[in-house]
């Protein structure tokens, strides 16, 4: 390779490197093209002058010193900037939390409070904010609202340690947290399994921008409120998610069957063995089994469940208590109830008969994704009654006493 060659090289590794091409074969029109593309800062032809070439050199050495300060000098200008930029960010960042306590307190004080439903009053608020003094601020805002069942954290760590061992209902997190930010603790919610619901969890930032809306949407965040906020705004958002939209109405799922209890009465040793590995499967492991009415109604008089899958082979002397056990509401809860096998000409099983709702059969063979879809539709059909049965109290109360009308 020529001179001009390597020289070219070294200026892609080593930019800043003074460059000195000495010659005495190459043309002077190569010179000037490799001096003015910048691969040489001079050249110098052959023989040289000592004194002078080392002049030269030394003012090489004297501009690359120069440089290399003014880069420093360059770098830490951007420090510094950079540096001021926080400084005014968090100031902002401070006043704003200011803003967000002092509208919190002028709440506390207004006599126009947000009208919050019942329902929602004894739910389990957890706050995440980095400054303890602004989460002491929501939590007496919340608690001179009504709401009193709250749990406040400056670390996402602490936060999600106690979620995970204590569960939330609605969170209210910062974004800039320190050790695990809000997102990712958002990330860590969203991931947990065998839970009746999700939180509903909301961002209470100061910075709202279009990449960190996008992110925490693909996080599946429920929303977004921006400091400085009152409790008007946060409630506004809130209680739609609650009341017109369920998000805290228990529902079963592929990704929570653990959560349930199950009793399957079954005479079968085989199907019994069958059953119990696909329930494994679905992790779904508080799971009791009798091998006839009598001995699940002496279950049932022990605990309650939320599943029965029961053999319509097993039906015994005492299949009557068994049935209004299970059927009732006496155990504060309703159970759902999955026949198995499923036979043709089988209906009602005598005079009793069955509550109206669906009932849920398994036939004699069925698909391996067939028990977990039998129970899950049955979980979330039961789950509806329970809510329907929460609900009609209130409706009797409406209706007008009979007594009350006036006979003419």
């Amino acid at each position: 390779r020529s001179g001009i060659e390597l020289l070219g090289i070294m200026k892609k590794k080593y930019p800043a490197t003074k460059r000195f091409l000495l010659t005495g074969k190459t043309s002077t029109e190569d010179a000037i093209n490799a001096f003015n593309s910048g691969i040489i800062h001079r050249f110098i032809n052959k023989p040289w002058d000592k004194l002078a070439l080392g002049h030269e050199v030394q003012g090489a050495i004297e501009t690359y010193l120069i440089e290399k300060v003014e880069q420093q000098v360059q770098v830490l200008k951007g420090k510094i900037i950079e540096k001021r930029t926080e400084q005014i960010k968090e100031i902002k960042k401070d006043l704003i939390n200011t803003q967000t306590q002092l509208s919190f307190a002028q709440d506390q004080s207004s006599e126009n409070q947000p009208i919050i439903p019942d329902e929602m009053l004894n739910l389990k608020y957890m706050i995440i904010e980095a400054k303890e003094e602004i989460a002491i601020e929501y939590t007496k805002a919340l608690n001179h609202i009504g709401i009193k069942n709250t749990i406040h954290f400056t670390s996402g760590i602490s936060a999600l340690k106690h979620y995970e061992e204590e569960g939330a209902d609605i969170i209210l997190s910062e974004w800039d947290l320190d050790q695990l930010s809000g997102l990712d603790l958002l990330k860590l919610v969203r991931k947990k399994k065998n839970v009746l619901y999700q939180p509903i969890f909301i961002f209470a930032t100061t910075l709202a921008n279009l990449e960190r809306v996008e992110t925490a949407q693909t996080a599946k965040t429920d929303g977004f409120v921006i400091k400085p906020f009152t409790l008007h705004q946060l409630f506004e958002l809130v209680v739609p998610m609650v009341i017109e939209d369920q998000h805290l109405t228990p529902r079963a799922s592929t990704e929570n069957l653990g959560c349930f209890s199950c009793l399957l009465v079954e005479t079968s040793k085989a199907r019994e063995m069958v059953i119990r590995r696909q329930l494994a499967e679905y992790e779904l492991r508080d799971i009791e089994v009798a091998s006839d009415t009598d001995k699940g109604y002496n279950s049932v008089l022990r605990r309650s469940f939320d599943i029965v899958i029961f053999n319509i082979h097993a039906k015994g002397a005492l299949w009557n208590e068994f049935h209004d056990k299970i059927k009732g509401l006496k155990n504060g809860k309703n159970t759902a109830l999955i026949l198995s096998p499923f036979e043709p000409g089988i209906g009602a099983l005598d005079d009793k008969g069955f509550l109206p709702e669906p009932l849920f059969r398994l036939p004699n063979i069925y698909s391996e994704g067939m028990l977990q879809e039998e129970l899950i539709s049955a979980i979330n059909h039961h789950l509806d009654l329970v809510a329907t049965e929460a609900t009609e109290p209130e409706k009797e109360k409406e209706k007008p006493d009979p007594k009350d009308e006036v006979v003419e």
